[in-house]
This record gives structure tokens, C-alpha cells and sequence, in this order.
């Protein structure tokens, strides 16, 4: 009986030593993951900051200009909520058919599509 005890009391030691190991990896993923995002953020805004003010000096546009612009974006979806609209899927400017994510050519009928970076 005494072993039966001890080898149930083992066993849930384990199970719950184990559980805490796994809670600790999947902590250290997400601080890891949050670092990265905190530094790719800071990199962002360090840009963009670094781009407004060339287009500030070099080219005169105001503030209330750049609001009006991202007021302009953020409607694109309809909806003032601090977010880029989601891109739609793409059209082939030949047949009009999807285009395959990532491919130069409409696998329909072969046109090749240049695809702008951002979304219009």
C-alpha cells in the first residue's frame, strides 16, 4: 500500500514539475516574441518619424496635412478605428481573375501583374 502511495505521489510530482516547465518555455516565447515586437516598433517609428521630417523640410507639408491623410486611409475600409484597411485580394488586369499570392503571372491566362506594395 505504501508503495502504491508513493509511486502515485511521484507520478503527480512529475506531472506537475512538468507543467510548470512547459507554463516557463511558453513564458520565455512570449517575452522573447514581446522584445521583438517592442524593437520592430521601435524601428517603425523611428522611420516614420525620419521620413515626415524629410517630407516636412524638404517638400512643406503640415501636420494638419498628414492627419487629413491618415484620416483618408484609415476610411478606406469605411470605419475610423486606427486601422489599415485589409488588402483584398488581387485581380488579374487582363482576364480579372484572383491572382495567386506572390506570383508574377495570372496562372489563368499568363499576364504578368505588378503588384504595388501597398494597397491603393
Amino acid at each position: 500500500m505504501l508503495d502504491g502511495l508513493m509511486i502515485g505521489w511521484a507520478i503527480k510530482n512529475a506531472i506537475e514539475n512538468t507543467n510548470r516547465s512547459l507554463a516557463s518555455v511558453a513564458t520565455e516565447r512570449l517575452e522573447t516574441e514581446g522584445e521583438r515586437l517592442r524593437r520592430d516598433f521601435g524601428h517603425l517609428a523611428l522611420a516614420t518619424e525620419g521620413i515626415w521630417l524629410l517630407l516636412k523640410e524638404h517638400y512643406g507639408f503640415t501636420d494638419e496635412q498628414l492627419a487629413a491623410k491618415i484620416r483618408e486611409v484609415d476610411l478606406r475600409d469605411g470605419h475610423i478605428d486606427g486601422h489599415p484597411p485589409q488588402s483584398g485580394i488581387a485581380h488579374c488586369k487582363q482576364c480579372g481573375r484572383a491572382l495567386m499570392k506572390g506570383a508574377p503571372r495570372c496562372v489563368y491566362c499568363g499576364t504578368e501583374n505588378t503588384l504595388a506594395p501597398f494597397p491603393a
